[in-house]
């Protein structure tokens, strides 16, 4: 059984102006312990390989704004180094194999192997057909101790479906026409508008949350190295002396809203990142922009930690579908309200009784 815990965090950083005394509503569900991870490429090879998850296998999510985890460094800039039909494969160890087409002219298959996506080993290119045959649509599978690398040629002379065999992607045996059966696994979904190919694994819901990690982590270091200081005017044009989450008058210090928000993601921040979604009935970007969700579990106590802060100056009732999640009867629920300017906050806690799916308020972002 999972206990929970549940911090509201309301804080204005400005105000959005809707109607006073209506009340929005949220539905925030958890996903499933293990999900869909789809491996494709786009702009005709250029983009290397870009990931995306889903828990239906209908709707999809890119990992990442384009974000490429691997580029292919084969050939010159320009009109090479393209990464066509990429494969993955996970061994019996966790290490994931890509393989993929360089372009429909060289006898040369591509490989990389990593552990975690992000970070990949050398790559290899090794040639595998004569003059006149090319690699398309690479597959790999296992079978007893080796890899089985398959692919389809359609060069001039050479055409049909090859395979070799190899144990490690170092030493490889020869070529020969194909004898195992294909998987034909690549499949074509719809995402973010448009519709990409590419090739499906179920995955543990904690390889995404590394991807995701990774995503933020690097999102993050792009703007630190993008930042100058000629900007500094304007990045901290409204910059006020607060202190370090505290402020001292001629007697005494008090704590600050940033002090309390800090304190409570920091006694609440989980080991394990669970993805989760949330509905808004207004259907306005804007609005949906200022309600936001964390969902992580603490790996020694057990508890499932929901954390949502409402920057809206309305109320949203939220309701929480726990999805598979065995929830004991009853949550801890802690409230922090208040502006970034507010000198007197205090978190409010309380119990609160929880279900599969059960409804609790989020207060609104005051306006002073």
């Amino acid at each position: 059984m999972h206990k929970l815990n549940f911090p509201l965090l309301s804080s204005l950083f400005f105000l959005l102006l809707l109607a006073t005394g209506s009340e929005l509503k949220a539905t925030i569900s958890v996903q499933p312990d293990s999900v869909y991870l789809f491996a494709y490429s786009r702009d005709d090879g250029r983009s290397g390989l870009n990931l995306a998850w889903s828990v239906d296998r209908q709707e999809w999510h890119a990992i990442g704004d384009a974000l490429t985890f691997l580029f292919s460094d084969f050939g010159t800039w320009g009109g090479q180094k393209r990464m066509f039909d990429p494969y993955l494969f996970q061994e019996e160890s966790g290490r994931w194999h890509a393989v993929w087409s360089l372009n429909d002219t060289v006898q040369q298959l591509a490989h990389a192997s990593s552990e975690n996506l992000y970070e990949w080993k050398p790559q290899s290119y090794p040639v595998v057909m004569e003059a006149t045959g090319n690699v398309q649509n690479p597959e790999v599978s296992r079978v007893g101790g080796d890899f089985v690398v398959s692919w389809e040629s359609d060069g001039t002379g050479q055409s049909g479906v090859f395979q070799l065999r190899t144990a490690d992607f170092t030493h490889y045996g020869p070529t020969t026409p194909a004898t195992v059966t294909r998987e034909g696994d690549r499949e074509t979904v719809g995402l973010n508008g448009a519709e990409y190919t590419g090739v499906d694994w179920r995955v543990d819901r904690e390889v995404v949350d590394g991807l995701i990690k990774h995503y933020d982590w690097t999102k993050f270091h792009n703007a630190e190295r993008a930042e100058t200081m000629a900007e500094d005017p304007i990045r901290f044009a409204g910059l006020e002396a607060l202190g370090p989450g505290s402020y001292p008058t001629n007697t005494e210090v008090h704590t600050t809203v940033d002090y309390y928000v800090q304190q409570l993601y920091g006694r609440n921040a989980g080991a394990v990142y669970i993805p989760s979604t949330v509905r808004l009935s207004a259907d306005d970007e804007d609005v949906n922009e200022r309600v936001g969700v964390s969902v992580v579990r603490d790996e020694a106590t057990g508890d499932l930690i929901f954390k949502l802060a409402n920057l809206l100056p309305v109320a949203v009732r939220t309701t929480i579908d726990a999805g598979d999640y065995q929830l004991a009867g009853e949550a801890a629920l802690t409230v922090l309200q208040g502006n970034p300017r507010t000198r007197t906050p205090a978190p409010q806690r309380a119990s609160s009784r929880c279900r599969a799916r059960w409804s609790t308020p989020c207060r609104p972002t005051p306006s002073r």
